[in-house]
């Protein structure tokens, strides 16, 4: 895809350097049809006010039957892997992650014109008005090949992340029976290779690794920064609270006109963006997948900030000046 951008750039000059990101934009893609999905369910909440107050606190509405069975629908269809990973709660079955989120993304009216939809009909007579007659089949070849690679980008990801959510079952079915014989308290969730050889091996006692915070805080989280710059790759200015985000799980807390900071944004992540007021991430440039997506929603994001994740604290006041590249820093709220 950044190849076609360049040879898209050299061989038609446009005034916006992004404009071959338009014409390669697929009709649909996994990860967008997952948000409107949730749109969806989030507006059945919104509509229903019985509904609401029964996933609030548990009473449950005539409509119940019929919202259960379109998210278990869902969740088939766009399983989220970190939902399926770690141990069963041996205490009982906890609340919902994607119930809690979708009440929060039923807090927040849906913006008009959101995900718009352009037509590519007019970039792609234009890029063909470059091509005499004989280059034509290697001209669309070359924008064929450009609008997979786009697709893949995003679709491929939420693929595997079906995969993965059945591979997380699998591991908690292997650590629930193994603690039904008695071999790991109940609750523990073991590394992959000593689940398999406890599964294979009868006589073989798992060892059991117990999870330690680190002793020692990155002397980065020590620095008080004002002022970060990086990659200007949606244009906006916006100003709120900072969710930091370090664990995939961590993703089902965020609130509505919350800034997203990250390492990276992968299209497993995208479904939080309609809450975000804007993105923040550590790598890449107007080409990362977070780029894209911000500029899906008319949101002002910042790419390429080294240290990001540790110099931005999650209550952090921060505006982010998708024009310029620059991430500002505030106070922590409260304090």
């Amino acid at each position: 895809m950044r190849l076609f951008g360049q040879f898209y750039n050299d061989s038609h000059r446009p005034a916006d350097p992004y404009e071959f990101m338009e014409l390669l934009r697929p009709d649909r893609l996994t990860g967008l049809d997952r948000n409107r999905a949730l749109e969806e369910l989030a507006g059945m909440i919104r509509q229903d006010v019985s509904l609401k107050e029964y996933l609030d606190r548990q009473s449950r509405p005539p409509s119940f039957s019929f919202f259960s069975d379109r998210l278990a629908a869902f969740k088939e269809q766009f399983p989220f892997p970190v939902l399926t990973a770690g141990p069963e709660d041996p205490g009982g079955s906890p609340p919902d992650p994607l119930v809690r989120f979708l009440l929060t993304l039923a807090g927040r009216e849906p913006a008009e014109g959101e995900i718009e939809e352009k037509d590519p009909v007019s970039l792609e007579n234009k890029f063909f008005e470059h091509f005499q007659m004989e280059e034509f089949d290697f001209a669309a070849g070359l924008l064929d090949l450009g609008r997979a690679s786009y697709r893949l980008r995003d679709d491929d990801n939420v693929s595997l992340g079906k995969l993965e959510s059945q591979l997380n079952k699998a591991v908690r079915e292997g650590d629930k029976r193994l603690a039904n014989r008695g071999l790991i308290p109940r609750g523990t969730a073991l590394e992959v290779k000593e689940l398999i050889r406890a599964l294979t091996e009868p006589d073989y006692q798992p060892a059991i690794k117990a999870v330690e915070a680190a002793a020692v805080q990155k002397s980065l989280t020590q620095i008080k920064a004002r002022q970060l710059i990086g990659q200007p790759a949606g244009p906006g200015i916006a100003s709120g609270l900072a969710r930091v985000i370090l664990d995939p799980a961590e993703l089902f807390q965020f609130q509505k006109g919350e800034i997203l900071v990250c390492d990276a944004v992968d299209p497993n992540m995208t479904f939080v963006v309609p809450l975000a007021a804007g993105i923040v991430e550590r790598r890449g440039g107007m080409l990362i997948h977070g780029a894209i997506i911000a500029r899906e929603y008319g949101l002002p994001c910042v790419t390429g900030i080294p240290g990001a994740t540790d110099l931005i604290h999650t209550g952090e006041t921060v505006t982010v000046d998708g024009y310029l590249g620059i991430v500002i820093l505030g106070e922590k709220a409260g304090g």
